[in-house]
């Protein structure tokens, strides 16, 4: 992520604080309709949390339909 998430605090529920920072970021116009979100191990590094913590934190947004997710469709 271009912004410098710092780790997060272990004291709550660490894939809802980290959607709600990627959902600030939405909002703040951080992150626009159509943009890529960086990888989950970019994202994983730059907080400091597990990949399963982002995969969850990912989840939350799409059922908050705040993200749409997609297969991957990199060079094959």
């Amino acid at each position: 992520m271009t912004a410098d998430p710092s780790p997060i605090a272990r004291t709550q529920h660490l894939p809802s604080r980290i959607a709600a920072h990627m959902a600030a970021r939405i909002q703040q116009g951080g992150l626009k309709p159509g943009d890529k979100l960086p990888t989950e191990a970019a994202m994983s590094r730059d907080f400091g949390v597990s990949r399963t913590v982002i995969r969850e934190a990912i989840a939350q947004l799409r059922n908050e339909g705040m993200i749409e997710t997609r297969q991957a469709s990199g060079p094959s």
